[in-house]
Protein backbone atom coordinates (compact mmCIF):
# COMPACT_ATOMS: atom_id res chain seq x y z
CA UNK A 1 0.00 0.00 0.00
CA UNK A 2 1.01 3.79 -0.79
CA UNK A 3 2.11 5.54 2.09
CA UNK A 4 -0.90 8.18 0.66
CA UNK A 5 -3.05 5.22 1.00
CA UNK A 6 -2.54 4.23 4.05
CA UNK A 7 -4.27 7.64 5.11
CA UNK A 8 -6.84 7.32 3.18
CA UNK A 9 -11.07 5.82 3.89
CA UNK A 10 -13.22 5.58 0.82
CA UNK A 11 -16.54 5.86 1.53
CA UNK A 12 -19.91 5.22 -0.88
CA UNK A 13 -22.77 7.71 -0.43
CA UNK A 14 -26.16 7.59 -1.45
CA UNK A 15 -29.06 10.16 -0.26
CA UNK A 16 -32.20 10.69 -1.84
CA UNK A 17 -35.44 12.84 -0.48
CA UNK A 18 -38.62 10.62 0.30
CA UNK A 19 -41.57 11.64 -1.57
CA UNK A 20 -44.04 13.41 1.03
CA UNK A 21 -47.35 13.47 0.73
CA UNK A 22 -47.94 17.03 1.91
CA UNK A 23 -46.34 19.00 -0.24
CA UNK A 24 -45.38 22.16 2.14
CA UNK A 25 -44.00 19.22 4.28
CA UNK A 26 -39.87 19.56 5.02
CA UNK A 27 -37.91 17.02 2.96
CA UNK A 28 -37.61 13.91 4.30
CA UNK A 29 -33.55 12.68 3.28
CA UNK A 30 -32.76 8.68 3.13
CA UNK A 31 -29.64 7.23 2.46
CA UNK A 32 -26.98 4.64 2.97
CA UNK A 33 -22.99 4.89 3.42
CA UNK A 34 -20.96 2.27 2.83
CA UNK A 35 -17.30 1.43 4.21
CA UNK A 36 -15.71 0.41 1.00
CA UNK A 37 -12.80 -1.30 2.05
CA UNK A 38 -15.13 -3.22 4.98
CA UNK A 39 -18.56 -3.46 2.99
CA UNK A 40 -20.22 -2.17 6.68
CA UNK A 41 -23.03 -0.16 5.55
CA UNK A 42 -25.59 2.30 7.84
CA UNK A 43 -28.61 3.29 6.40
CA UNK A 44 -29.42 6.81 7.58
CA UNK A 45 -32.20 9.09 8.34
CA UNK A 46 -30.54 12.18 8.65
CA UNK A 47 -27.64 13.59 6.89
CA UNK A 48 -25.97 14.06 10.01
CA UNK A 49 -25.60 10.41 10.47
CA UNK A 50 -23.04 10.35 7.61
CA UNK A 51 -20.78 12.28 9.75
CA UNK A 52 -21.06 10.06 12.10
CA UNK A 53 -20.24 7.27 10.79
CA UNK A 54 -16.72 8.84 8.71
CA UNK A 55 -16.12 9.76 11.99
CA UNK A 56 -15.66 6.61 13.84
CA UNK A 57 -12.46 5.64 11.12
CA UNK A 58 -11.17 8.86 11.65
CA UNK A 59 -10.89 8.43 14.82
CA UNK A 60 -9.02 4.99 14.32
CA UNK A 61 -6.41 7.03 11.76
CA UNK A 62 -5.94 8.94 14.76
CA UNK A 63 -7.87 11.89 13.99
CA UNK A 64 -9.79 13.90 16.39
CA UNK A 65 -13.15 14.76 15.37
CA UNK A 66 -15.21 17.32 16.68
CA UNK A 67 -18.95 15.87 15.92
CA UNK A 68 -20.13 19.45 15.23
CA UNK A 69 -22.49 19.45 12.14
CA UNK A 70 -20.27 18.82 9.52
CA UNK A 71 -22.89 19.17 7.07
CA UNK A 72 -25.41 21.85 6.28
CA UNK A 73 -28.99 20.90 4.77
CA UNK A 74 -29.06 21.84 1.48
CA UNK A 75 -33.03 24.67 1.92
CA UNK A 76 -35.57 23.46 -1.12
Amino acid sequence: MEPLEANTQVFIVRVWLEPRSDPDAPPEWRGVIEHAPTRERRYIKDLNDLSDFIAVYLEHMGVKVKRSSWLRRPRR
